[in-house]
């Protein structure tokens, strides 16, 4: 009984949230990136499946730089606005718009293994290096797809059951390395590193197969 009361008096006191999820009918979503897939497509796809309507802006590079990035409160994309207030990071987005679907873990090991697989793609990205210069750049890029970033390539095929990453359910975090990193590297935005990079590691061109035949994309 006591422990019934304090729970009631820790509802009036801290409230209840009784909207956990959003609806078209408590949520005005608008997600801002460029006309690309890249880092929103997982965003985009995440609020399709949740059947959440949104507004897709897709700037121009030239409007990006042209004003709108220092409007923005990190200067950089996606921007995700739900009810008028700013939201950024894209996994941090792309993880809460999975939980608005069926694309988010139910359970919390799994939940871990997509975070942990979500986090290494982010490492890869942002660790690489980007001097100014273009010959150094090409120069560090090689040795940068030779030592850490193939080390961590080879620790996400290990982590990948099949043949996505948890096994034959695709969840927000296949997305998200194939939408992030393996379509950059197959399309050759990754400065410096062949687009047949991935040809290195099988479990990676197993899912990299499975999410491009997927009906998923299609959502």
């Amino acid at each position: 009984m006591r422990r019934l009361c304090l729970f009631l008096l820790s509802l009036v006191v801290f409230g209840i949230d009784e909207e956990k999820t959003c609806s078209n009918e408590n949520c005005r979503i608008k997600l801002t990136y460029f006309d690309v897939k890249a880092r929103a497509e997982p965003i985009r796809i995440a609020l399709r499946r949740a059947n959440l309507n949104f507004i897709d802006e897709r700037l121009s590079y030239e409007s990006w730089i042209g004003g709108i990035k220092e409007q923005t409160p990190s200067g950089s994309l996606p921007v995700l606005e739900i009810n008028g207030k700013t939201y950024t990071q894209s996994v941090a987005i792309a993880r809460w718009a999975a939980k608005q679907s069926d694309l988010y873990p139910q359970d919390a090991l799994e939940a871990l293994a997509a975070d942990e697989i979500m986090d290494v793609v982010q490492e890869i990205l942002t660790k690489a290096p980007s001097p100014s210069d273009l010959t150094e750049k090409e120069r560090l890029r090689k040795e940068y797809a030779t030592g850490f970033m193939k080390k961590k390539m080879n620790f996400l095929a290990s982590k990948i059951v099949g043949p996505f990453i948890l096994g034959s359910q695709i969840c927000i975090a296949d997305l998200v390395l194939y939408f992030f990193l393996l379509d950059m590297l197959r399309s050759g935005n990754f400065d410096f590193i062949q687009a047949n990079y991935v040809d290195a590691f099988p479990p990676l061109v197993v899912l990299e197969s499975a999410i491009s035949s997927s009906s998923i994309l299609l959502t």
